[in-house]
């Protein structure tokens, strides 16, 4: 579930919304190639986030100009194969890796759920910040992070 709270990070004007909508609500978009569907969760100027149900073996879109941050959150690991490398995507990992190139997506097992983060290649490091219990961030008010609350708590300083 995805949160309906404001929270406060304590330095003026730093404020964000976290909205909460069941899952059911988002509508799911089928892929292409048939393989799995996706929800997109979030999408900003330059990136975008989304819950992936990946149901069979089979080719990853290309998004070229693009980098790509995934993290299991359901079901049995997953192996991504280009020609020229292998990485894999076990519970709680986030895995980067580059949109442009052909990944074949590989499952261990029974289908799988994958959060995806897609953002514009140039773009610098952005931290990304997933919890399942609490999320402590620290940096300048002007710093930029994309956090992904899952069932956690937040505390901000």
């Amino acid at each position: 579930m995805l949160g309906n709270r404001l929270a406060s990070c304590g330095h003026a004007p730093t404020m964000m919304t976290i909205v909460q909508r069941p899952l059911e609500e988002i509508t799911v978009e089928p892929w292409k190639n048939g393989g799995g569907s996706t929800r997109t969760l979030a999408v900003g100027k330059r990136w975008r986030a989304s819950l992936a149900e990946v149901g069979r073996d089979g080719w990853f879109s290309v998004f070229t100009g693009t980098r790509r941050y995934s993290v299991l959150i359901d079901g049995d690991a997953l192996r991504l194969t280009s020609e020229s490398s292998e990485l894999a995507l076990g519970p709680g990992a986030v895995v980067e890796y580059d949109g442009a190139t052909a990944w074949f997506c590989t499952l261990a097992g029974r289908p799988a759920a994958v959060l995806n983060i897609m953002r514009q290649d140039g773009l610098g490091d952005v931290p990304i910040v997933i919890s399942e219990t609490s999320a402590e961030l620290s940096g300048t008010p002007d710093q930029q992070f994309l956090l992904l609350p899952v069932n956690c708590t937040l505390r901000c300083e």
